[in-house]
């Protein structure tokens, strides 16, 4: 039994470090599919492209699906890309080392598909927070959701920066800490490009812990927070 235990004790960090290291390849090509899907929306709408954010927090970037505020008309941000067919497989929505449900794929607080639940469809990635959107309009409109004041971003303003990335929500009042979850030291980040780049957490961390996600000058410039410092990274 000690002969047991020890190698136990021995292969399980390994084992751990394998796993780690497959989900961390496994998310990187799922968000790799995401921007390149984001990028076929942009090129068949005119550039327009589903990148926002929901109520009043920019990191409320993962919707599909809220059919518990807007009813029959529930489909927002990146409900774009599945109503489109953008992304055939499910699964590419979601971290696979995510492990709150409430962004894990078809759990009990996160249903698949989106159009058999009442309630919310999250993605496990979020996009680029720039506008603050509302409802869908309907399922057959190309662009679903209403940004503010009807203003879609335009991919080509983006230039080179993240456009899909892990989910950046720091609540310590909730205990939640989508960083701290997952890949613990990093993360995956999609550029415009098409790219996807491994990320230390180091990179950015101060301005998660603060919620500074995407701050902007009155003008609208991205001027600080966790995309800004992604940003730099090209």
């Amino acid at each position: 039994m000690g002969v047991i235990a020890l190698l136990v004790a021995i292969l399980l960090p390994a084992l751990s470090a394998a796993r780690r290291a497959a989900n961390r390849v496994v998310c990187g090509s799922n968000l790799r599919q995401m921007t390149l899907a984001l990028r076929m929306y942009a090129s068949e709408n005119r550039d327009c492209v589903p990148l926002g954010y929901q109520f009043s927090s920019r990191w409320s970037s993962y919707m599909i699906r809220d059919a518990v505020q807007y009813g029959t008309k529930p489909y927002m941000i990146l409900g774009n890309l599945y109503v489109g067919g953008y992304l055939q497989t499910p699964n590419t929505y979601y971290c696979p080392a995510e492990t709150d449900e409430r962004w894990v794929f078809d759990s009990p607080s996160n249903v698949w598909p989106p159009e058999t639940t009442t309630a919310y469809t999250r993605a496990g990635y979020g996009v680029r927070p720039v506008v603050q959107f509302g409802g869908g309009s309907s399922t057959s409109d190309p662009k679903l959701g209403v940004p503010a004041g009807n203003k879609w971003p335009h991919l080509e303003d983006v230039g080179q920066g993240v456009i899909a990335s892990e989910l950046f929500i720091y609540r310590p009042a909730s205990n939640l800490d989508t960083l701290n979850t997952r890949h613990v030291d990093g993360v995956n980040a999609g550029y415009a490009d098409g790219s996807v780049t491994w990320v230390r957490q180091d990179v950015f961390y101060a301005d998660y812990i603060t919620e500074n996600i995407y701050k902007t000058d009155a003008n609208g410039k991205l001027i600080a927070g966790v995309f800004h410092e992604l940003d730099q990274l090209r």
